[in-house]
């Protein structure tokens, strides 16, 4: 993965694949928002966040996009920047469906290793971009419409999304441009055959060296996350210690909708044979669907688990087995919801009376906003696995209705009243 296009307000994570295909999206920056918020415009998606700048509190949402574009990723081949260090994205990637390997490029090797740095991929990729924009230059002055946008409004963000949409299209029809990135990915790590720069580079290796940060090999301890530490009891950000749950998306799901019933298996850390099956409601929200009535896990249960997604197109018969169990979990969820709702605004109402202080009640109408999306998410999630009738009651559903006659109740024609008001 590279960083295209980095401005003073957004920058543009670009996926590169051995295809020679790319995906890309737009990190943009509002300062005065703390929440992470996804935007489509004209096919291209904006990933709102305090800065446009790759950190770790956005780099899951990155990944989780990008991983869930349908396609399966055998090994991701990754900078060492200091927003993506850490151990998470490893064990995130093992966690997937199908499961994908972290290499990172170390130091200032990038521009010989990584095949989004070669000039087949970026530099083709910039001279497209510069392309595009005069052709949408040219069309806006032809129409009259040429001018200056004063920030990343949503008229602008529409306009650089059409832009954006144009070079992603022209770039993977293009089959020289795929055959390009082809190249850069066996003359960097697919084939033995190096391109020249790096062929030197590796000429003054002496021997072959792995150490990014909390992956070095020489430090004599290891975290039961995989995290390398000098001393045991040494403080690091531990994969089972998270706040969050770090869940993938469905397969080209949209990234603002409900994660909608995701299926995973559980086991425990201290006893291996402890293992149940659950379901992903949304962001950190699952059911136990392996027992009889599904139960809603509480919060942070993850980091007494291993835990392993099974995407529908990969484990079918699991989805079937457990089909009549969604419903049932994503109901509860929704009541859930609608209990926190009612709890915040309770407590709204009694800082009013108490006549609190103006941040209290800012932060508890911010509750009150953010329980209200919760519940339309939940809500969504319900409309959306409504179970198909079946047996009896699909066959009654499908029959045509009888008309019933003289004084049947379920008769509401014109002529029966006429004869109700005659008798």
């Amino acid at each position: 993965m590279s960083n295209f296009g980095s401005m003073r307000n957004f920058c543009m994570p670009v996926l590169w694949f051995d295809d020679g295909t790319l995906e890309f999206m737009v990190l943009w920056r509002d300062p005065g928002q703390t929440e992470l918020q996804w935007t489509q415009h004209h096919g291209i998606w904006w990933l709102r966040a305090p800065s446009k700048m790759t950190r770790k509190t956005t780099y899951p949402e990155i990944l989780r996009f990008f991983l869930s574009r349908g396609k399966n990723i055998d090994i991701y081949v990754d900078d060492e920047h200091r927003g993506h260090g850490g151990i998470f994205p490893e064990r995130f990637l093992e966690s997937l469906s199908h499961p994908c390997k972290r290499v990172r490029v170390l130091g200032t090797c990038t521009g010989h290793i990584q095949p989004a740095d070669r000039p087949q991929a970026n530099k083709e990729l910039k001279r497209l971009v510069r392309k595009a924009i005069r052709r949408f230059r040219v069309r806006a002055a032809l129409r009259k419409e040429c001018k200056l946008h004063k920030g990343l409004t949503r008229k602008a963000r529409e306009d650089i999304s059409v832009v954006l949409n144009d070079v992603r299209n022209e770039f993977n029809s293009s089959e020289d441009r795929r055959n390009g990135v082809k190249n850069a990915f066996n003359e960097t790590i697919l084939t033995p055959e190096k391109h020249s720069k790096l062929e030197l580079l590796l000429q003054k290796a002496t021997e072959p060296e792995y150490a990014p940060f909390g992956s070095v090999q020489s430090r004599p301890h290891a975290c039961k996350c995989g995290f390398k530490v000098k001393t045991e009891g040494e403080k690091h950000e531990c994969w089972f210690r998270r706040a969050k749950l770090w869940s993938p998306l469905k397969t080209n799901q949209n990234p603002d909708e409900p994660t909608g019933c995701l299926l995973f298996q559980a086991t425990a850390l201290s006893e291996r044979n402890k293992s149940f099956t659950g379901v992903v409601l949304d962001q950190d929200t699952c059911a136990d669907i392996s027992k009889r009535v599904p139960e809603l896990l509480p919060n942070k249960w993850w980091n007494d688990y291993r835990v392993q997604y099974m995407q529908r197109d990969d484990h079918p018969e699991m989805y079937e087995k457990n089909n009549n169990k969604l419903k049932p979990a994503a109901q509860q969820h929704l009541l859930q919801t609608q209990k926190s709702l009612k709890v915040a605004e309770e407590a709204l109402k009694c800082a009013r009376k108490e006549k609190e202080s103006k941040t209290m009640l800012k932060n508890l109408r911010r509750d009150i906003k953010h329980a209200k999306n919760l519940l339309v998410r939940a809500e969504l999630l319900v409309s959306t696995n409504q179970q198909p009738a079946t047996g009896a009651a699909a066959v009654k559903k499908h029959l045509p209705q009888k008309r019933c006659r003289g004084s049947c109740a379920t008769d509401k024609s014109p002529a029966h009243k006429k004869r109700k008001k005659l008798s």
